[in-house]
């Protein structure tokens, strides 16, 4: 049996009669952008998460960086983020001119490791940190940080563009942020039909602003009140992300059970080169993904034979941010700061993900395992 990294259509199918019907108003209507489906969506996004403001916008990515602007940052300002993170963590420190401060990440949660970050303050003083949540989960260490920055003075902008429904220590992670980015990208929890973003505040001077931004800062039509950007969701997204948040509970369930299935079954294996990561014990995931990490084999290799099973595997993230060629180009210019970080690039070079999506059979979930063992068996040694 072949089983796909990701299933999106699964999961919809109850959806299409509904969806249709409103995209079809969209269209007698001509509601395209920022219209009544856009307004729903971010009501409908409030109630829902709990939160006290949410701007949409037209990426995720957008969303980081319209956050960095709307909070000042920009040149001269030095914005730490992990070594091990999606590109557009980076990508949006050095689109607002802003210096990128690396961090290796810890080794238990994979997320930001907050010794470093301390670390990284005291070699030269921080102006913010952008700290993404990944894999479903957060930092162990989430509400020290937070704290921390708070008494330094450091601004922190949370990407939570993997962390859709995750908790901790019993509060969703979006309601405790000052300012949170999500993604709506159709991979995510909460996928959308196309790209989309959104960003979560609890400042309703600051949730003005990035609205202006988001709309080329206007005020009115013709009347602007700084320079913005193109950065509107769209009716047709929007209608269509309104009625997943109806069956996100379901989704959410979904995935984490498909985690757990794997968790029995790795809690079976004998084998200490192989380890199952998972959230944090004050923190309750989404399911995003099965994280697995495995010593002393050809990563690569265990891979391409998984593949050749048929079964979807991926590699988030195969090489650290640091060792991407832009950032070697920045760090030579001094807009990017990398020490060493053997964490990061540990990870890098043993990490495999195995398929979990929503809708996940518990015999795909066998079917991968078995496949996965099997190649553990015929895989070479580390290169």
């Amino acid at each position: 049996m072949a089983v796909p990294f990701i299933d999106l259509k699964t999961p919809l199918l109850p959806l299409q009669e509904a969806v249709l019907a409103d995209w079809a108003s969209c269209l007698a209507n001509t509601s395209f952008v920022g219209g009544p489906y856009v307004r729903k969506f971010e009501t409908d996004f409030i109630r829902h998460t709990g939160i006290s403001h949410f701007v949409s916008c037209a990426n995720g990515t957008d969303a980081l960086t319209l956050s960095l602007v709307a909070l000042g940052l920009g040149p001269g300002h030095r914005i730490a983020l992990p070594d091990v993170t999606f590109w557009a963590t980076y990508e949006a420190i050095r689109h607002v001119g802003a210096t990128a401060v690396l961090v290796d990440i810890n080794a238990d949660d994979l997320q930001l490791d907050f010794a470093a970050l301390q670390q990284a303050h005291t070699d030269e003083p921080l102006h913010a940190v952008l700290l993404p949540h990944l894999y479903g989960w957060c930092s162990s260490e989430l509400s020290a940080i937070r704290t921390w920055c708070e008494n330094e003075q450091i601004m922190l902008i949370e990407d939570a563009a993997q962390a859709f429904g995750i908790s901790f220590n019993n509060t969703p992670v979006l309601q405790g942020a000052e300012v949170a980015t999500i993604s709506f990208y159709p991979a995510k929890v909460i996928g959308g039909c196309m790209d989309g973003g959104g960003i979560c505040t609890r400042n309703q001077e600051l949730a003005d602003k990035l609205r202006r931004l988001a709309n080329h800062g206007r005020t009115a039509h013709y009347a602007y009140s700084e320079t913005g950007f193109n950065s509107r969701m769209g009716d047709l997204q929007a209608s269509f992300l309104s009625h997943l948040l109806n069956i996100s509970e379901s989704l959410l369930q979904s995935r984490v059970q498909g985690l757990q299935w794997y968790a029995e079954l790795h809690a079976s294996l004998a084998d200490s080169r192989v380890r199952l990561h998972i959230p944090p014990g004050n923190c309750m995931g989404n399911g995003y993904l099965a994280v697995f990490t495995v010593q002393d084999v050809d990563i690569e290799e265990l891979a391409a034979q998984m593949r050749e099973h048929g079964i979807g595997v991926a590699r988030t993230y195969p090489m650290t941010i640091s060792a991407q060629p832009p950032v070697l180009q920045d760090m030579q210019a001094g807009t990017a700061v990398a020490p060493y970080m053997p964490q990061a690039a540990a990870f890098c070079n043993s990490v495999i993900n195995l398929p979990l999506f929503a809708g996940i059979t518990r015999d795909q979930v066998i079917e991968s395992w078995q496949a996965f063992t099997a190649a553990l068996k015929q895989a070479g040694t580390t290169p």
